[in-house]
């Protein structure tokens, strides 16, 4: 781990990079080009950094996750687990839901192809009789 004052050394002298960097390719609207990147997220997704959620989204997530965690059966998990996979990137998930697996979000990716989003697949039990002929 850093020191604070290591941290801080690095910060100053990455923000003076990024500083000159934007400097030199658009001399005249540097600010208007740091934003662009910081609304596009692409510097986050080029640096595998998770990107900041809205916070209803964010809401919206945790009761989820929360929902996801109450659950009973692995059935109803994955029911809950369709609903988020395909509206939110793995690593979010992961970020809500520490120790999800890939394997589990593959299967909830099926669940939805199968039988669509958070919808309960109807078991059907077909009982056997045994027939004693004696």
């Amino acid at each position: 781990m850093l020191d604070a004052r290591t941290k801080q050394v690095y910060f100053d002298k990455a923000k003076d990079a990024v500083v000159a960097a934007l400097e030199i390719i658009i001399p005249d609207d540097a600010g208007g080009l740091w934003e662009a990147l910081k609304t596009s997220g692409g510097v986050e997704s080029s640096l595998g950094v998770p990107s900041e959620t809205n916070p209803s989204d964010d809401k919206y997530l945790r009761s989820l996750a929360e929902t996801y965690e109450n659950a009973s059966s692995w059935d109803t998990r994955r029911q809950v687990l369709s609903i988020m996979e395909d509206l939110v990137p793995y690593s979010l998930l992961q970020r809500h839901l520490p120790g999800i697996t890939e394997y589990r979000v593959k299967t909830a990716r099926q669940h939805t192809v199968q039988h669509w989003r958070g919808s309960a697949v109807l078991i059907s039990k077909s009982p056997r009789m045994r027939v004693d002929y004696a």
